[in-house]
C-alpha cells in the first residue's frame, strides 16, 4: 500500500512541476496555488512516510515556511528563521558525532550578527552560511547518500536564484523567476526519497 501511495505521489508531483514549469515560462497565471500545493504534498509524505527525525522536521519547518515566503508574502524574517530552522534539522542530520553542529550554528549566527544591513539580511546570511556549510558536507558523503546531495544542491541552486531574482533584470531576471521553482520542487522531492531510502534520522 506505501508504495502504490509514494508512486501516486510521484506522478502527481511530476504532473504539477511540469503545469507550472509550463505556465511560468509562458506567463499563463498565477501558479502560486500549484507550487504550494506540491511543496504541501512533500510535507505530508515526510510526515506520513518518513520516521521521525531531523528530515522529517526539515521538511515540516520547511513547508511552513512558505506560508509566509510564497503564500503570504509577508513576514520575511519568520519565514527566513523557518528555513534556518529546516538547515538546522539537516546539519543534525549530517553530523554524525554532533560535535561540528553547535559550530557550525555559532558561525552561521556569527554571520548574521555581524551583516550591516537589517533584520531579515542578518538572517538570510546566516541562513546561507549554515546551508553552504551543509552542502559541502552533503557532497562528502555523496557516495552513501547522492539522492540527498543532489536534492540539497538543487535546493541550493533555487536560493541562489531566489537571490538573482531580487537583484537582476531583464534576461537573468527571467531565467531565475522560472529556474527557482525548476531546482526548488525537484531539490525537496529528492531530500524526501533519501529519506526513504536512508531514514530521516542519523540515530
Amino acid at each position: 500500500m506505501e508504495r502504490s501511495i509514494r508512486r501516486v505521489f510521484l506522478g502527481a508531483e511530476l504532473l504539477i512541476y511540469l503545469t507550472f514549469l509550463l505556465m511560468d515560462l509562458l506567463r499563463l497565471g498565477d501558479t502560486t496555488a500549484l507550487k504550494f500545493a506540491s511543496i504541501c504534498m512533500v510535507g505530508l509524505m515526510g510526515v506520513i512516510t518518513v520516521p521521525i527525525g531531523e528530515i522529517r522536521w526539515a521538511l515540516i519547518f520547511t513547508v511552513a515556511a512558505d506560508v509566509f515566503l510564497l503564500v503570504l508574502d509577508d513576514y520575511y524574517c519568520i519565514g527566513i528563521a523557518l528555513f534556518l530552522l529546516a538547515q538546522i534539522c539537516y546539519a543534525l542530520y549530517l553530523d554524525d558525532t554532533r560535535g561540528l553542529v553547535p559550530r557550525m550554528i555559532c558561525v552561521a549566527l556569527a554571520v548574521g550578527l555581524f551583516c550591516p544591513v537589517g533584520s531579515l539580511e542578518a538572517l538570510a546570511a546566516g541562513y546561507i552560511t549554515l546551508f553552504f556549510c551543509n552542502l559541502i558536507r552533503a557532497g562528502r558523503k555523496a557516495r552513501e547518500n547522492p539522492l540527498f546531495f543532489f536534492g540539497m544542491l538543487l535546493y541550493f541552486c533555487c536560493d541562489l536564484c531566489v537571490g538573482m531574482f531580487h537583484i537582476s533584470t531583464g534576461a537573468l531576471y527571467e531565467f531565475a523567476r522560472v529556474a527557482m521553482w525548476a531546482f526548488y520542487l525537484p531539490g525537496q522531492v529528492l531530500i524526501l526519497l533519501s529519506a526513504w531510502k536512508h531514514g530521516g534520522s542519523n540515530e
